[in-house]
């Protein structure tokens, strides 16, 4: 609480009220419960708004909050395919040895963060694939400024952390490795 009063004060007055999707206020309007809530205080507020009033003002507390707090979060995407194996567009957990995520658009300095995927939480549709969506962790601002790094406890930023996690068993053999090429395609179409 002491660092949203220090950071975010506009979430103790101006922004305390809760926000609701345009779609969930006209639903919630439908059945309109008879015992005043929290909830309901908040949508008898904005049901004379329209979708794109709610849209702004969600719009303008997101914002407050990004220059404040940073989310970080992966987005591992992959082609289908027979040959890989896959069943689903992200890559599978025996494809990796290692994660490496660089987090430069979110902190002012290129920092790599590090998982074994093997200790990363499987896809609900394949336990062999990794999700495609992980929220590594954060970076807050400290009261001068500068970035402050909070990660989840399956991502490292010292290599050797995540290096002493993995067990040689698990490594990917060479010749399974997909090598990506595309520089020299681009190479070759400039000669």
């Amino acid at each position: 609480m002491t660092w949203i009063r220090n950071n975010l004060p506009k979430f103790l007055d101006e922004y305390e009220p809760k926000l609701y999707e345009y779609e969930e206020v006209q639903a919630y309007l439908q059945s309109f419960p008879r015992r005043e809530t929290s909830k309901s205080r908040a949508i008898a507020a904005l049901q004379g708004y329209t979708r794109e009033q709610i849209s702004v003002l969600i719009d303008e507390r997101l914002e407050y909050v990004m220059s404040k707090v940073k989310v970080l979060e992966t987005h591992f995407v992959s082609g289908i395919s027979g040959r890989s194996e896959r069943t689903q567009a992200t890559p599978r957990k025996d494809e990796f040895n290692v994660v490496t995520v660089d987090i430069v658009l979110r902190y002012p300095d290129h920092k790599f963060l590090f998982a074994n995927p093997k200790q990363l939480e499987s896809s609900g549709g394949d336990p062999n694939h990794l999700q495609q969506n992980y929220i590594i962790g954060f970076v807050f601002e400290d009261s001068q400024g500068s970035p402050v790094l909070s990660i989840t406890e399956e991502w490292f930023e010292p290599f050797m952390d995540v290096y002493e996690t993995l067990n040689p068993k698990d490594s990917i053999n060479e010749e399974d490795m997909q090598v990506d090429t595309r520089y020299m395609i681009a190479n070759d179409s400039d000669g």
